[in-house]
């Protein structure tokens, strides 16, 4: 994605160093203040890894205190558990509420928690725990070394209130500390405790900058100035052993990180799944879709091919609805994450299409694919499509216009050995005129439509 890279050129005192991006400069004479400079190099090569299991298999549900079909602290009805697995879902995440501490490794409610992963792995549904970028000054270990293993200047929350946990301070802590050895070991503890099946990370694979000198960040500068560091060795060697802990206890165990445009591929690459789209949280209604969310961007950032880790995209802000944010994401092979009961009627329809079609069986062909036997129009209207050798194609026709508008779609049939086929909708099976392999659809705004050829 860096079309200048920069290159630092080795040079004697007498040369000329280049960057490649448009700037030459001579090196510092010796004796000059700041004229050694010393680099710590990382390389990370991408995609990091190939994707062999994304969102669409993993189909997770988060659980939070509020959501329908809970009741008390950690009290999940079985009707909602039925209903999860009705819908297609297949892993759930207890939110933090399972934890009395924010972000903490372990629970006074072990009872509690045991009866619901039990109730949901009878049902086949995975189970992952919340851990974040938080340490709690309820955590029994805050005297001892939380405190020193903040982040300087200190974030976060001095009164942190989230019902029903009980009243507390929780901070942003730098994993290039102590607590990093707290928040492995006491996973794996939680793994083998409990027997969940992963671990989701709120956060914890960003790099923040960090100033405290008590865990060997920052670096003393003149008059007593400390600059800040971003610990981006330390932060990766915590997701590189968090990661360990997951896969030897649970082969295929998952670690599902809410990194939200972080996209720091030496921490984030050791996730099985990225949550991205928080950062569109304060966004209100009145928004330009087309220039929050561009193609390119969301091509860029939201996708996850290119970096080796599967990616989800997480609905957030008032500036477009779940149903649209669906045609925006699914033109990418991207599902969004349903966090309500209401939410998941859509996606569970979507699910099962893909089942159906034999999503994982087919080959997938992106709208920026050149010369691919699928036209859309007008401008603004896209369509990318999946090419089964058993079924046929499934066409994602999405319009990218905050208005209602006239839609088309052609699709060289000859070319896909579809003469004589029909053209359905994918979600409910009604027949949709085709003529010379043309469809004509009426949209609303940002609206989309799944179409099966077959």
């Amino acid at each position: 994605l860096v079309s200048r890279p920069v290159e630092l050129v080795p040079a004697d005192q007498r040369a000329l160093e280049g960057t490649r991006v448009g700037d030459i400069r001579r090196q510092a004479a010796k004796g000059e203040h700041g004229g050694m400079l010393s680099y710590s190099f990382g390389f990370q090569a991408t995609p990091i890894k190939p994707v062999l299991e994304d969102a669409w298999d993993y189909r997770m549900f988060c659980i939070q205190q509020n959501v329908e079909g809970s009741g008390g602290r950690l009290q999940v009805a079985d009707e909602l558990l039925d209903r999860l697995v009705k819908s297609g879902v297949r892993s759930v995440t207890l939110f933090e509420h399972w934890a009395d501490a924010e972000g903490y490794v372990s629970t006074p409610h072990m009872e509690a928690l045991q009866g619901i992963v039990e109730r949901c792995h009878a049902r086949g549904l995975k189970v992952l725990l919340y851990f974040g970028f938080l340490a709690s000054d309820l955590a029994p270990e805050w005297k001892e070394f939380g405190k020193d293993s903040i982040i300087m200047p200190k974030g976060g929350y001095p009164i942190f209130l989230y019902d029903p946990q009980p009243a507390q301070a929780a901070w942003r802590v730098c994993l290039n500390s102590p607590w990093q050895d707290l928040l492995v070991h006491g996973m794996a503890e939680t793994l083998d405790r409990f027997g969940v099946d992963g671990v989701y990370l709120d956060g914890t694979e960003a790099v923040f900058a960090c100033s405290n000198t008590e865990h060997d960040c920052g670096s003393l500068h003149a008059r007593g100035m400390i600059a800040p560091s971003y610990p981006i060795f330390g932060v990766r060697t915590a997701m590189r052993r968090i990661h360990r802990a997951v896969k030897t206890r649970r082969p295929n165990g998952q670690v599902f990180v809410h990194n939200s445009g972080f996209m720091t591929m030496p921490t984030l690459g050791w996730a099985t799944t990225a949550w991205d789209g928080e950062q569109f949280q304060g966004v209100g209604g009145d928004s330009d879709v087309a220039q929050l969310l561009p193609m390119d961007f969301f091509r860029t950032e939201f996708v996850g091919r290119q970096w080796g880790v599967a990616t989800e995209f997480l609905l957030a802000g008032g500036a477009y609805t779940y149903e649209e944010a669906c045609g925006i994401a699914l033109l990418h092979d991207v599902p969004v994450k349903p966090m309500t009961v209401e939410q998941l009627k859509p996606m569970a329809a979507i699910w099962k299409v893909m089942d159906d079609f034999d999503r994982k069986g087919a080959a997938w062909y992106p709208y920026w694919t050149e010369n691919s036997g699928v036209r859309a129009g007008p401008g603004g209207v896209y369509a990318s499509f999946y090419n089964h050798p058993d079924n046929g194609l499934l066409v994602v026709l999405a319009s990218m216009r905050g208005r209602e508008r006239e839609v088309w779609l052609e699709v060289d049939l000859r070319r896909f050995q579809l003469e004589g086929a029909r053209a359905v909708s994918a979600v409910d099976g009604c027949p949709l005129p085709l003529s010379g392999g043309r469809v004509l659809c009426r949209f609303g705004p940002f609206g989309w439509q799944l179409i099966r050829f077959c």
